[in-house]
């Protein structure tokens, strides 16, 4: 495996299909020797000269980061143990939430790595759409991988919004979009603004990508009741991902005056 993120989903797929005997000795729910073990028997590992325990040690380390594995051992109360394995990283327990989380089969919806390859999925495009749009896409991704999937969501909205301000700066002037963003329904003002005079391809365009994003960030933050889960928190990351490289890759068509 060349990239190293790989290995953190290799620990997932071993968790989810091997036997709990193969992976883990008592008193831990995954133990890395085994684990190396695994690994070396799976993928040819010995072809290559340096050890993959590190890197399975920084994948179980992300998976605790994520709340799935916890370091030590899986149970309380069985005394101090002979060695220092728990002290070495060697061992982890499945935490309760892991376990459904394994349960549930959201295996098949992982994302392997970390938050740092979404966002720079989104870094591309800060240069044009400015500061305020990547700062709430960075932290969109953050909630996403804290499980704050209403956050998530909120946050998604608000960095759409912040790609449309970015446009009416560029297409007017910072005056004229702080003016417009101000008033009641700012967002939709600027999206007419800016959709005034262009060809209907790239108005209807915007207008697509503007309005999902927007449903999930009204959903997420106003009081009513729903059910956010991390199905819509990905649907809305990968609308403002949409959203972002449309933005970026017809920056002068958006921004042209009339």
């Amino acid at each position: 495996m060349e990239d190293p993120f790989e290995f953190e989903e290799y620990l997932v797929r071993v968790i989810k299909e091997r036997e709990p005997s193969e992976y883990g000795q008592d008193p831990f729910d995954l133990y890395l020797p085994n684990i190396t073990r695994l690994y070396k028997e799976d993928m040819d590992f010995e072809r290559y000269l340096e050890s993959p325990t590190q890197y399975l040690m920084d994948a179980a380390w992300a998976l605790c980061l994520r709340g799935i594995l916890r370091p030590g051992a899986s149970k309380t109360g069985i005394g101090i143990l002979k060695s220092r394995e728990q002290y070495t990283g060697q061992g982890f327990g499945i935490t309760k939430w892991g376990r459904k989380w394994i349960e549930e089969g959201a295996f098949d919806a992982y994302i392997p790595g970390e938050p740092q390859k979404l966002t720079g999925m989104f870094e591309a495009h800060s240069e044009l759409l400015g500061q305020a749009y990547i700062i709430r896409a960075k932290d969109a991704v953050r909630c996403l991988f804290a499980h704050a999937y209403y956050a998530c969501c909120a946050m998604c909205g608000a960095a759409s919004e912040a790609i449309v301000y970015s446009l009416a700066v560029e297409a007017f002037s910072e005056n004229v979009a702080m003016e417009e963003i101000r008033k009641r329904g700012g967002i939709h003002r600027l999206v007419r603004k800016l959709s005034s005079g262009k060809p209907s391809a790239i108005t209807e365009s915007l207008q697509k990508y503007v309005d999902p994003v927007k449903y999930w960030r009204d959903v997420a933050s106003h009081g009513k009741q729903t059910g956010l889960t991390r199905d819509e928190a990905l649907l809305a990351m990968l609308g403002l991902a949409a959203f972002a490289r449309f933005s970026s890759d017809n920056w002068e068509a958006l921004t042209a005056c009339e």
